[in-house]
Order: C-alpha cells, then structure tokens, then sequence
C-alpha cells in the first residue's frame, strides 16, 4: 500500500479540469486493456497513439507466451485502428481521440475520411488524458507508453504500478 509521503507524491498537479491532481493507480482500467489486447491482439501498436491500417497492411499476430508481436497475420481490425496502451486507455475514457479530416493522398486514396488525432474531443494531449486515467506518474507513464516496449515490458510495468496499491493484474 502507499505510504503517506508516496501518497503526496503522487499529487503531481494534473491539467485535466476537475482534476483533483492525485495520480492513484487504475488497476481496473489496466486489466480492462489487458483484457482488450489478450482476446484482440490487433488492437494493440505500441508504436504510435493510434495507427491507422490502410488496405493491404499485415495485422500483427501476438504470442502471448514470448509478448512478441510479429506483423505476419492478414487480419485486419474491425474499425482499422490499433492503440498502443495509453490510446487504449483514451478511447476508454469518456475523453476518446478527436476524429479530423484526412489529408495524406495514402489516406484519400484509401478512401479514408477522417483520422484520430493526437488530442481528445476536449484538446487534452493523448498522453495526459491516458496517464490522468491510469492514475500515473511521469515516471510511470514513461514505462508504461514506451513505443519499444513489448507486450511483456507494458504488463511488468503496469503490475509495478499496481502493486503499489497491494494489486496484481
């Protein structure tokens, strides 16, 4: 459990409006992406805050055993997205991506016509809005949202966090 002195470190000052400003780990909300990415493995790109898959791209497959994602699967997500573990955690809040109009002649092309941004429908930063939702430090948050990050490097860095508050994903 956190001690008080962790506790006030955590209150790291939030720019989310309404924020209290405490950052307490979201252990529901971490096993609900673990949930989400273990039964569709093509949901998760930890490279990017969303990718967007165009006709044609090879959806990775996912070993659940090495956490080792491998781009030889031809399945393609429903709604032609992935999201690495802070997207996943924005487009789970009330606060999703904001849909803009696409520009790139690949995207046209496609016959893409809007794609996510890097901010929410309020203006939030992906990043800020998905460490205000996982109750997380800057520290914690740059474990956890690291693009080189494997499947097992973002589980071992959300049981750290959870574990700081007597849990386990």
């Amino acid at each position: 459990m956190l001690t008080e002195d962790q506790f006030k470190a955590r209150a790291l000052g939030c720019h989310i409006k309404d924020c209290d400003g405490m950052h307490i780990p979201n252990v529901p909300l971490m096993r609900k992406i673990v949930e989400k990415v273990q039964n569709d493995p093509t949901s998760w790109e930890q490279g990017g805050w969303v990718t967007v898959k165009l006709p044609g791209y090879k959806a990775p497959s996912f070993s659940e055993k090495t956490g080792i994602v491998r781009r030889d699967s031809a399945m393609l997500h429903e709604c032609k997205t992935a999201y690495c573990v802070a997207g996943h955690a924005v487009m789970m809040s009330e606060d999703p991506f904001a849909l803009v109009p696409a520009v790139s002649p690949l995207f046209l092309d496609a016959g893409v016509e809007t794609v996510p941004s890097n901010k929410t429908e309020r203006g939030y930063d992906a990043r800020e809005r998905a460490m205000h939702e996982l109750g997380l430090t800057w520290l914690e948050a740059g474990r956890m949202f690291a693009g080189c990050n494997s499947w097992s490097d973002v589980k071992r860095a959300m049981n750290a966090v959870a574990a700081l508050v007597d849990d386990r994903l």
